[in-house]
């Protein structure tokens, strides 16, 4: 064997010893981002943190989650309003949440665009947990307040002056959030 060929040889094995190391690497990261996931959230099913994992939800943007279906909401008709945009940020501004805090920043990526559909699915798999952690009248009480959020932004849109017309989009969408509640909530506190 002449010394190109050896030469080539070890530059093939070489750089797949790179592809081996750098997908360890990747691995052992996502490992670590599910632990840290995990003590975030306290979510233990590995099926919800992969999920979690591959939207790219970190530990720290993990709260992000809860407001969700009002960012599904707002973009139900495929667009975001000024006025929806406005109302949602509101309503985070209730949850104490400022322009500094990264779940604010995260949330204002989603509001300038639209998210991956399983992101709603992620919020469906949260929900459930969160749901398994509470007495049937704290279900309620989640229920209602994230149902009357996401409600409130689908009414700055529409009708006059922003007033009393939801789209059929955006009802459907209401009615995908609350269903989800009955699958992933009230079924365990009936």
């Amino acid at each position: 064997m002449g010394r190109t060929s050896r030469s080539l040889e070890d530059q093939f094995f070489f750089q797949k010893d790179l592809e081996l190391k750098e997908k360890q690497r990747a691995l052992q990261q996502m490992k670590e981002t599910k632990d840290a996931l995990r003590e975030a959230s306290g979510i233990q099913d590995e099926a919800v943190l992969q999920k979690l994992v591959d939207l790219n939800i970190k530990p720290d943007t993990v709260a992000s989650l809860a407001v969700v279906p009002l960012v599904e909401v707002a973009w139900a008709n495929g667009t975001i309003g000024l006025k929806e945009k406005e109302a949602v940020l509101t309503a985070v501004s209730k949850f104490g949440w400022t322009n500094k805090n990264i779940d604010y920043m995260l949330l204002e990526r989603w509001l300038e665009h639209k998210p991956d559909p399983a992101l709603l699915q992620a919020w469906g798999e949260y929900t459930k947990y969160v749901c398994e952690q509470m007495n049937s009248d704290e279900v309620v009480r989640f229920r209602t307040e994230i149902m009357s959020h996401a409600k409130a932004i689908s009414e700055v849109s529409g009708g006059i002056l922003g007033l009393g017309k939801i789209s059929q989009q955006e009802k459907e969408m209401l009615e995908i959030i609350y269903k989800s509640f009955i699958t992933n909530c009230e079924e365990k506190h009936d």
